[in-house]
């Protein structure tokens, strides 16, 4: 992946943001942790996402809580949103295979459907 790629990527999204049919580039867990003696558990995530001309991530902390009786319950906190650069997002796709390959699966299905090459 290169920078010039993700530049272009990000041109033929934002030509064509209103067709785009799936906005979400990745997810990365950043941090997991069990709680009240594993009974329940946190998540500290970070969303990758496409959105008005611009990459951005969303940051949360996921609670997921197993009530005795009832169904889980997940809520979120101390959530953040923020554009990131074509630079910060290539540093994250070379530092995490997982969010390559599904950064290169996104790419290959904008470029299907609008039928762009880069």
């Amino acid at each position: 992946m290169t920078l010039n790629r993700i530049k272009e990527l990000r041109k033929i999204c934002t030509n064509n943001y209103g067709k785009l049919e799936d906005k979400n580039l990745f997810s990365i867990i950043l941090n997991d942790r069990d709680i009240n003696g594993g009974l329940d558990f946190e998540m500290e995530m970070a969303y990758y996402y496409f959105s008005d001309g611009c990459w951005k991530r969303r940051y949360v902390i996921e609670k997921t809580v197993q009530p005795p009786f009832g169904e889980t319950i997940t809520y979120d906190r101390n959530e953040s949103i923020a554009n990131i650069t074509d630079e910060e997002l290539l540093n994250i796709l070379n530092s995490n295979s997982e969010a390559m390959k599904k950064f290169k699966a996104y790419e290959a299905s904008v470029l299907n459907r609008f039928g762009d090459t880069i």
